[in-house]
């Protein structure tokens, strides 16, 4: 819509059957400000001394360029510039075609503007999205260490302590032959790891690298370059910038040099191999190496010492995430396997609801899809829709694809968290959380995914819904 100077208000009849849409007449009003008027009915005032602006579908105002209301038009509209965004514009002759083409000139840039606006607008709403998963993400996993540890100074969550006979330390080998070690705690949370060190002024000429490795995902979470110039004899401290705020990631230690001279400290002898330092073409040592692991909150800045090591990179260890899972093919089946209607998909909010049923009873969906290479987990958000709904339990389970029912070591309580098992989550009432289980290296690619709900008392009420199924890769 536009708007006329009383120099154009002529144009104004003939213009609107040409283009099909009503022209305005914009006058000075006799109290200040001004008046829009459409075929002598008043239709909106703009008021110059407070930020009220009626004619919102207004686009510009159009006078003849040398006007002298048109200079005075501009000079008043600075203004409310701000909050009455309309284009002041000049025609250069007193013509239907001049007034036409620079209306079409300003339709067209508005236009453009529009389009270019929709597009940063979808990719910035696309960049809130991945933050606000990203921050969902962390928070519940800040939930779940929190219930854990509290919300305390870094602690020490684990200790491989030094032989109480003696501290023994063992040359690291050269670079065919690096020292793994593996770290027996749960990723989430993990903030700082601290190493006795020594060197040989003379002997260690080269750096000694260090790296942690997640091994579900092949990923190098962070990796750290001690010089030859600041080694020194005891702890040393690897600080990862920030906790980790990824779950239940299996971490490696992965110790390096170019060079001989440098020693690490050994713990107190194990029974158990798969925790002893190994190096990566031979055997385990008969010992882990001497190590501590310090605990943060996930996702927040480690608080670091004066003679911490930084980091030389922190890679990204969000997985890729593949196609969401298809839900319209969710499928219920009772604990006994018999068909029940427990299941509700919903098209427009694409989340599979599996209603709870009595006591001890476990409701079941489950869905057939192919997962993708190098997938190693699967992931599902899940929220208790209702404020009145009872406590209730989800669970996540893989099977091969020609498996109708799920496991019956779950019905029973005997299954464990573990490859193809979530474990039992419990929700509150309007809660929300994301459940993962993990893909065993040698699952199969088809597979059927039953999506488990229970509660433990009656009556059984609440609106359990899955949504937001999909596989993770490997980098």
């Amino acid at each position: 819509m536009f708007a006329l100077l009383p120099g154009f208000e002529k144009f104004g009849s003939d213009l609107a059957k040409r283009t099909g849409n009503a022209w305005l007449v914009c006058r000075r009003a006799a109290s200040g400000g001004y008046e829009l008027w459409r075929e002598g009915v008043l239709e909106a005032r703009i008021d110059l001394e407070k930020p009220e602006w009626e004619a919102k579908d207004l686009l510009a105002i159009i006078g003849l360029s040398g006007d002298p209301g048109l200079a005075e038009l501009r000079s008043a509209w600075t203004a409310i510039a701000s909050f009455c965004p309309i284009a002041i514009l000049e025609a250069s002759e007193a013509s239907e075609l001049s007034i036409l083409a620079i209306a079409q000139v300003e339709l067209s840039r508005r236009w453009r503007e529009e389009k270019r606006n929709r597009g940063a607008s979808i990719l910035e709403l696309s960049d809130y999205r991945q933050e606000f998963d990203r921050l969902q993400n962390s928070f519940s996993a800040l939930e779940t260490f929190v219930a854990a540890h509290g919300l305390n100074r870094p602690q020490m969550q684990f200790e491989s302590a030094p032989a109480t006979s003696g501290l023994e330390t063992i040359l690291v080998p050269g670079p065919a032959e690096p020292l793994e070690q593996l770290l027996p705690v749960n990723s989430i949370g993990v903030a700082t790891i601290a190493l006795w060190t020594e060197a040989a002024a003379a002997n260690a000429r080269e750096p000694l690298t260090f790296a942690i490795h997640a091994i579900e995902t092949d990923a190098v979470l962070a990796t750290w370059t001690l010089e030859p110039e600041k080694a020194r004899q005891g702890w040393l401290r690897l600080s990862l910038g920030r906790a980790i705020d990824d779950d239940a990631l299996s971490l490696k230690l992965v110790v390096c040099s170019k060079g001989a001279g440098w020693r690490l400290g050994l713990g107190a002898p194990v029974p158990l191999p798969e925790f002893c330092c190994r190096t990566s073409t031979g055997g385990p040592l008969r010992a882990p190496l001497a190590f501590r692991i310090f605990t943060s909150p996930p996702g927040v800045r480690v608080t670091t010492m004066t003679d911490d090591l930084s980091p030389d990179a922190v890679l990204d260890t969000s997985p890729s995430a593949v196609t969401l899972i298809d839900f319209s093919a969710a499928k219920s089946v009772s604990s006994n396997g018999r068909d029940e209607n427990v299941v509700i998909y919903n098209a427009d909010e694409d989340f599979v609801q599996v209603h709870t049923q009595s006591f001890g009873k476990i409701s079941v969906a489950r869905i057939v899809s192919n997962a993708p290479d190098r997938a190693w987990r699967l992931s599902a958000k899940i929220v208790l829709a209702h404020q009145g709904a009872m406590p209730t339990e989800f669970a996540l389970h893989v099977a091969p694809a020609d498996r109708d029912e799920f496991d019956p070591d779950i019905a029973t309580g005997a299954a464990v968290a573990g490859f193809g098992f979530s474990g039992w989550r419990k929700l509150a009432p309007l809660r929300a959380e994301t459940l993962n289980v993990y893909l065993a290296p040698d699952a199969s690619r088809s597979l059927a995914i039953f999506l488990l709900t229970r509660q433990d008392q009656d009556p059984a009420y609440g609106w359990a819904r899955f949504s937001e199924l999909r596989f993770q890769t490997r980098p």
